[in-house]
């Protein structure tokens, strides 16, 4: 049988090189059966993480590689080595192991182990080590660059865009934007934009007022960025492959070109720009009521910032001419929060600490703790999602939907375990109810180990996903809940902004009414996805936001690396924050850093067994353990910047 490849024969095996979850070692994971094969550190030399390759398994039963079929790393990051006059480097992970020779000039003044990016020429094989140039220098002394560049080699994050989608750009910077027919104009109404200090594309904005029987409206305005990035056009195959924007510390890889992100899109102030609207009524019990989408254009009078419009709700000062507005606002605030309540919807107050620098350098991690207009806006966000999924569902149209499921019943049964290990007498129902997880919250909201608890609340939960089939949303409470207010950076809510335009202009007075709103046929010029395609995008958008999850995190995870490096010996007080069969996991305290101190190198000379119920690790000698949330004496021991791994020594 001929294969593009060659010759191949019935019983070739095909295979990844990959490193399995969980493990720490690569492998080859067969491309039909999923099963993973032992191969020896010397096949690595012969093939680069990701490439599927053709292999035999060895009398020995180990797998080895015989060609690279398909090769998946195009470049990486890695630091530049020097045997003789010959450079070299390898991936981040896989030095002494993987070596590609430079070619090409390198600067006398560059030395080894600078940090460089490697675009492969050659492919390594079994007969031959790979090839490659470098295409940039990564500066010692700039160590965001460094972090955002190793998640981006690693996750091989796009950064660049080619040449049919900088045509399309450059058409698109030429758009005027005027009243279209089926357009409502809501240019006089007092719109306005709150988003954090840094933020740059401005994709929401908010108004509110009171009709004339007194009940208040709330719009919601969303960034018409449909109308620009056309169904099959070369930026909206980009979007979909890269299906979310990437978020690093002072550096972000968008979704969509800056000519959109950054400008036509977004709702900068006192510009007239495109928007799909949500205006609903909000009842007394927080209910929306004459649910409408439809096209519109604002002119945004404000450009407000959290911080700001948080301290005009603590000091209630509003002088401002969107003054009516934001009082309206606030008032829906407290309705739709009592509302939550009252639902049971879960919050759980978990940190999330990011660095601020002092120039180039790292002073200290900070908590981004939400404020009271953070929880604004994202209230009148979640609305929104709600009345676009309650659209979708009635119009029956093929789409995608935001679903959380119920925690495993075991999660359930073991987190029940963990807290009546911390003496609160709970009985949770194992079939999973949010009720009971958002009244564990509320019992423990004022308990020194309230972060340690609802971390494990956080891990008995399950992921959220895309997906086509609609399901509750479990930690909000809803039936049914989509995606539709974040078009510019999650591909998701573009999909949904063309599902309801596609009924939208069904309509012939262009408005969309929940009331109203029957079974419709679909625009496929505006809408051209089949089920099929719906559904895999749904399963590859869930994919890629984990992939940018980690990266971020990863990145995060590297300043953290070089911020303790320069800690190394020093003393500090931690608590335990993880408790696992082979260590401890410490949060230092005053540097927001957390480490590993494995079990073998656990102070006393005993040893430990792992309780699984009470996160615990307990001593088979005496009644000594380590459990989650126990305060101790510490220093850095050691980073591994390549693993990202902090070792923690425990202080006697």
């Amino acid at each position: 049988m001929k294969h593009k490849y060659g010759k191949r024969s019935s019983k070739e095996q095909l295979g990844f090189l990959q490193k399995p979850k969980g493990s720490h070692s690569y492998c080859i994971v067969d491309k039909n059966s999923d099963k993973n094969l032992k191969i020896r550190r010397a096949e690595l030399q012969k093939a680069l993480p990701g490439d599927l390759v053709r292999y035999h398994i060895t009398p020995k039963g180990w797998a080895s590689i015989d060609l690279t079929l398909e090769s998946n790393t195009k470049n990486f990051i890695g630091k530049l080595q020097q045997k003789g006059k010959t450079f070299f480097s390898s991936p981040i992970g896989l030095e002494d192991i993987v070596r590609i020779k430079i070619t090409g000039e390198v600067s006398k003044k560059t030395s080894a182990d600078t940090l460089v990016e490697v675009i492969i020429t050659k492919q390594p094989t079994s007969k031959s080590i790979g090839e490659g140039y470098i295409k940039r220098l990564i500066s010692k002394d700039n160590i965001l660059e460094q972090a955002s560049a190793l998640s981006i080699a690693k996750y091989n994050l796009k950064t660049e865009w080619n040449k049919s989608i900088i045509k399309e750009s450059q058409l698109l910077s030429k758009t005027l934007i005027s009243l279209e027919e089926g357009c409502v104009d809501l240019r006089k109404k007092s719109f306005v934009t709150i988003d954090g200090k840094t933020a740059k594309d401005f994709d929401d904005a908010v108004f509110s007022e009171k009709n004339k029987s007194g009940e208040l409206v709330l719009y919601v305005a969303i960034a018409d960025v449909g109308r620009f990035v056309k169904p099959q056009s070369a930026m909206d195959d980009e979007a979909i492959e890269r299906g979310t924007s990437v978020y690093f510390t002072q550096k972000v890889i968008p979704m969509l070109p800056e000519i959109i992100s950054n400008d036509l899109c977004s709702l900068r102030p006192n510009e007239d720009r495109y928007c799909l609207v949500c205006k609903t009524n909000i009842s007394k019990e927080g209910d929306p009521q004459e649910v409408e989408f439809f096209e519109a254009i604002i002119n945004s009078k404000a450009r407000l910032t959290y911080e700001k419009v948080a301290e005009q709700m603590k000091t209630k000062d509003f002088s401002e001419p969107y003054t009516q507005s934001l009082k309206n606002l606030v008032e829906i605030y407290k309705i739709l929060k009592q509302a939550k309540k009252t639902r049971g919807s879960l919050e759980l107050d978990i940190p999330f600490y990011v660095p601020q620098f002092n120039g180039k350098r790292i002073e200290k991690f900070i908590n981004t703790s939400r404020n009271e207009a953070h929880l604004l806006i994202e209230e009148c966000m979640l609305l929104a999602n709600i009345c676009a999924a309650k659209i979708l569902l009635k119009a029956k149209i093929p789409s995608l939907y935001r679903i959380h499921p119920k925690p495993d019943p075991i999660k359930i049964k073991n987190l029940e375990g963990f807290v009546r290990s911390r003496r609160i007498n709970v009985n949770l129902d194992i079939s999973g109810k949010v009720e009971e997880l958002s009244n564990l919250v509320d019992m423990t909201k004022d308990r020194k180990d309230k972060e340690t608890i609802h971390m494990q609340i956080l891990q008995s939960l399950s992921l959220a996903i895309y997906a086509t089939d609609v399901s509750e949303h479990f930690a909000l409470g809803y039936p049914a809940y989509t995606h539709f207010t974040s078009p510019i950076r999650r591909y998701p809510d573009l999909m949904v902004h063309r599902a309801l335009k596609s009924l939208i202009r069904n309509n012939k007075n262009r408005k969309l009414s929940l009331n109203e709103v029957k079974p419709l046929s679909i625009n496929r010029e505006l809408y051209p996805y089949n089920p099929d395609a719906v559904e895999q995008i749904a399963s590859d958008s869930s994919v890629k936001e984990r992939a940018a999850e980690k990266a971020e995190r990863e990145a995060i995870n590297y300043l953290k690396c070089e911020f303790a490096k320069d800690n190394i010996g020093q003393r500090f007080n931690g608590v335990i924050s993880g408790v696992t069969n082979f260590g401890l996991f410490i949060h230092l305290d005053s540097i927001h850093i957390e480490g590993l101190c494995h079990i073998k190198y656990l102070p006393r000379g005993e040893y430990y067994e792992f309780d699984e119920n009470s996160k615990m690790l307990k001593s088979t000698s005496s009644n000594h353990c380590y459990s989650l949330g126990d305060k101790l004496s510490v220093k850095i021991k050691d980073v591994d910047l390549t693993t990202q791994r902090v070792d923690i020594e425990i202080l006697k």
